[in-house]
């Protein structure tokens, strides 16, 4: 078992003083017996028993410092630079778009803060408001990693895997879609059955725009696709959560190394969209400055809590007629 920090230092500091009155030979006998006991290379036990409690300097994160050689550096705590009022912020901000990933919600801060000072959501000093929007991703969720261990849910899915329908249904990767336009879709079912997969229950239809990420939902009863017209406001608070897109996927060994795109909105991707007509574009900015999200997301939680009094409802009834 090796020595402990405290007891090497006291070995190299009794060694220190014989060493430097020591001859050529006896220096090199010291100088092997330091390596031994505290697990140095020859050349570091040189280095640190000729520079003991001697100045020294070096670079530290692109900074010249000071140091003695075998005096414990006196720590220096940093202001924090992201406070708490930026936590709180970015906390208000993380709830009221879904407690998206930082990757994601950098792209809301990086552009939408504006339209929630608009709205008179948020009131930010120029200082943190300077602050979000040049926060980092890894920041953004180092900050908010105790948030986000409070809320980790397992979900269910419906989707089982089929080999008929694999052969049966062609299928398109990411490296296929590079070149789609506006206008193509893909499609989804979520169900909404609260664990129990028998019986009747609802469904979202979710198609989505494979350039864009643009997203209509529709609630559909037993997996039957109605013929009305998807539309209405059922994604308009969809246009303002920003996504990733896979751009490339590359293979090294046995690992895939996959490159997202920077966060974007629906909103964003349409404008940047050439294939997209102008006044189609036109219309969504009009229709962009009339919006307030976090007024969107009340109203969702508002109809979310009337789904869920209602589901609780029936189950009530259906306990009393059992």
């Amino acid at each position: 078992m090796g020595l402990r920090m405290g007891e090497r230092k006291s070995v190299t500091r009794e060694t220190v003083r014989e060493y430097r009155r020591a001859t050529r030979r006896r220096k090199g006998k010291l100088l092997d017996q330091v390596a031994r006991l505290n697990g140095w290379t020859r050349h570091h036990a040189g280095w640190m028993l000729r520079w003991w409690g001697h100045a020294v300097y070096c670079w530290q994160d692109g900074q010249r410092v000071k140091i003695v050689v075998g005096r414990r550096r006196s720590i220096q705590f940093r202001r924090c630079y992201y406070d708490q009022p930026v936590y709180t912020a970015l906390k208000q901000i993380w709830q009221w778009y879904g407690w998206m990933c930082g990757k994601r919600l950098v792209g809301v801060l990086r552009h939408q803060l504006a339209v929630l000072e608009k709205y008179g959501e948020l009131s930010l000093t120029p200082e943190v408001r300077a602050k979000l929007e040049r926060i980092s991703a890894a920041t953004v969720d180092r900050l908010l990693a105790e948030d986000k261990r409070q809320l980790l849910v397992r979900g269910r899915t419906h989707t089982k895997p089929s080999r008929r329908l694999l052969h049966e249904i062609p299928i398109r990767t990411f490296s296929e879609w590079q070149h789609a336009r506006p206008g193509e879709m893909g499609a989804d079912l979520v169900g909404h059955d609260g664990g129990y997969g028998g019986g009747e229950h609802l469904f979202t239809l979710v198609v989505t725009d494979r350039v864009t990420q643009w997203t209509e939902l529709r609630a559909v009863l037993k997996r039957v696709v109605a013929l009305n017209r998807l539309c209405g406001g059922a994604a308009a608070g969809e246009l303002l959560l920003p996504s990733q897109k896979l751009v490339e996927k590359t293979r090294q060994g046995a690992r895939t190394r996959r490159t997202y795109d920077a966060a974007r909105t629906p909103y964003q991707r349409v404008l940047a969209a050439p294939e997209v007509a102008e006044a189609v574009k036109e219309r969504l900015r009009r229709q962009f400055e009339e919006l307030n999200p976090v007024a969107l997301r009340q109203e969702a939680e508002r109809l979310y809590a009337r789904l869920r009094r209602l589901s609780e409802r029936r189950e009530e009834s259906t306990r009393d007629a059992g």
